[in-house]
């Protein structure tokens, strides 16, 4: 309210006051518009606010998100490396493999290859031992006799090559022989075994190693039925 006159003394209350509604209504408007501006500065203030707040929240959750792909990128190339270590593990493992098989492989064709010579080796020493001892007692092989007597006409006395080397005692004949084949349970003319030639020519032992050979020999068949 605002008095238009001076207030003169003695008048009434009427008199002395004077209401303005064009004035109320300008204040009010003022007010009004005033707190309009602070609710809009308000509004705006906290638009602010939580505008800020979503991006550091976004920000948050971007960071969150590169610190988990970074993770995973992480954990995948561990992975990716764990299992290039187990598969050059696998090919070290499966390469020293190889290596010992061939090794293994090659061991057992040179002891193949040399147990091949030294048996040819003995083929050969036997054969040129044999050959010089069928020369020399007239013998045509290991099962074939020799013929001969002081008269062919009343008696003739047949031997084998077994028999002639169980008789001299030579124990390496005797082996060599049975090696070739020859016939242990053979009789001569005289209806006797290698081994009792060597048994009736034994003199304190000398044909032991022979006679043991011949045993073997005539054991060999049952004991290997």
């Amino acid at each position: 309210m605002f008095c238009q006159n001076k207030c003169i003394p003695g008048a009434s209350v009427a008199d002395k006051v004077r209401v303005d509604p064009e004035a109320i209504a300008l204040e009010q408007a003022r007010r009004e518009a005033e707190e309009a501006q602070r609710r809009e500065e308000e509004e705006q203030q906290l638009a602010e606010e939580e505008r800020k707040r979503l991006e550091e929240l976004r920000e948050e959750e971007a960071r969150q998100r590169a610190l988990a792909e970074a993770e995973e990128e992480r954990r995948r190339q561990q992975e990716v490396e764990e299992e290039r270590r187990r598969q050059q593990e696998a090919e070290e493992a499966r390469r020293k493999q190889e290596e010992e098989e061939e090794e293994a492989q090659r061991k057992q064709e040179a002891e193949r290859r040399e147990h091949e010579r030294l048996e040819q080796e003995q083929r050969l020493k036997r054969k040129a031992a044999l050959d010089e001892f069928y020369q020399r007692y007239g013998f045509d092989g290991v099962n074939q006799p020799r013929k001969g007597g002081a008269c062919q006409v009343i008696k003739t006395n047949v031997t084998y090559p077994l028999h002639r080397a169980a008789e001299l005692g030579n124990e390496q004949l005797v082996e060599y022989l049975l090696q070739e084949g020859a016939q242990v349970n053979q009789m001569n003319s005289s209806k006797l075994t290698a081994a009792q030639v060597a048994k009736k020519k034994d003199k304190d032992g000398s044909h032991a190693e022979v006679l043991r050979l011949l045993g073997q020999a005539i054991k060999a068949p049952s004991g290997g039925a």
